[in-house]
């Protein structure tokens, strides 16, 4: 097999899980399924402008939250979830009708979700929140 030296930055490749050959397919927008029809975008407009686009959006979403997340006067789960998450989510990743919710219950146990997408369920929570600890709102064993 030959080796693609990509020259990224930020990627760098280590097994062939993902070989460097696609990965190249992938930047030079020659994949399967990376057409602009097949992403939704709207005809007149590039993929790679609209990739900026939300690109744009995303970065400014998180100066925002940045610099909102470490005021006294707020609380840390609403900044991460309201002003970050869910505008991510929905302006970012195109995420549309979901609900929030205060959880769900199956048999007799109670779930903490917070938010419905259709029938998936979803668990947002802040940064500030350590996954690597178990924590009683999630479960018998909380996690």
């Amino acid at each position: 097999m030959k080796k693609t030296d990509l020259a990224l930055d930020a990627i760098r490749i280590e097994g062939s899980l993902l070989p460097a050959e696609f990965i190249q397919r992938l930047l030079e927008l020659k994949a399967d399924h990376q057409s602009a029809a097949e992403y939704g975008v709207p005809p007149g407009i590039q993929l790679r402008d609209d990739i900026g686009r939300s690109w744009r959006i995303a970065t400014t979403l998180w100066a925002s939250f940045q610099a909102r997340r470490h005021r006294p006067d707020v609380k840390p789960e609403a900044v991460g979830i309201k002003h970050w998450l869910e505008p991510f989510l929905t302006q970012v990743l195109g995420f549309g009708h979901w609900t929030a919710v205060s959880g769900a219950t199956l048999d007799d146990r109670h779930f903490p979700l917070t938010h419905m997408f259709g029938a998936t369920p979803l668990l947002l929570i802040p940064d500030t929140f350590d996954l690597d600890r178990s924590d009683s709102r999630f479960g018998d064993e909380g996690r």
